[in-house]
C-alpha cells in the first residue's frame, strides 16, 4: 500500500493530482493545500481584482512637504499645525519641546531667545517679566 504525501509549504493540490504547484507570491495555501488565497500584500504592491495575486503599484507615491503628514493610503497631506514638526517618516506631527517653538513658517523648532521661555507646542516664545529669569529648561515664567 503506499501514502500520499503533504505538498510543500504554499503549495496545493486538487485530488487525485501526481504533483503538487506552488502558489503565486502574494498568496499562500489554504489549511487543506487545495487552493491558494491571498496573503498580506507587501508595500509597494496591492491585491488584484481577483484577490489571487499581489501586483506592483501602477503610480508612484509622492513624498509630503515639510511639515506635513500621511497615514497608509492616503490621496493628501496635512500640514502641522505651529508648534508641532513631522516625524521622520512623515506620519505625524510631534510638538516642539519646552523651550522650542515653530511658527507655521519654519522649517524646524529652534530655541527660544535667553530669557524667553515656552512650553512644548509653541509657536512663539514669551519673553520673561522683570525681575524674573529664566530656569534651565526654559518651559516656565
Amino acid at each position: 500500500m503506499s501514502s500520499c504525501d503533504s505538498c510543500d509549504e504554499n503549495s496545493v493540490s486538487t485530488a487525485g493530482a501526481s504533483s503538487c504547484t506552488a502558489c503565486n507570491a502574494g498568496t499562500v495555501a489554504n489549511d487543506d493545500s487545495t487552493e491558494c488565497v491571498l496573503g498580506e500584500c507587501s508595500a509597494g504592491t496591492v491585491a488584484n481584482d481577483d484577490l489571487t495575486e499581489c501586483d506592483e503599484c501602477m503610480s508612484s507615491c509622492d513624498n509630503c512637504d515639510e511639515n506635513s503628514v500621511s497615514t497608509a493610503g492616503a490621496s493628501s497631506c496635512t500640514a502641522c499645525n505651529a508648534g508641532r514638526v513631522a516625524n521622520d517618516d512623515s506620519t505625524e506631527c510631534d510638538e516642539c519641546t519646552a523651550g522650542t517653538y515653530r511658527e507655521a513658517d519654519m522649517s524646524s523648532c529652534v530655541n527660544c531667545d535667553e530669557n524667553s521661555v515656552s512650553s512644548a507646542g509653541a509657536s512663539s516664545c514669551t519673553a520673561c517679566n522683570a525681575g524674573r529669569v529664566a530656569n534651565d529648561d526654559s518651559d516656565r515664567m
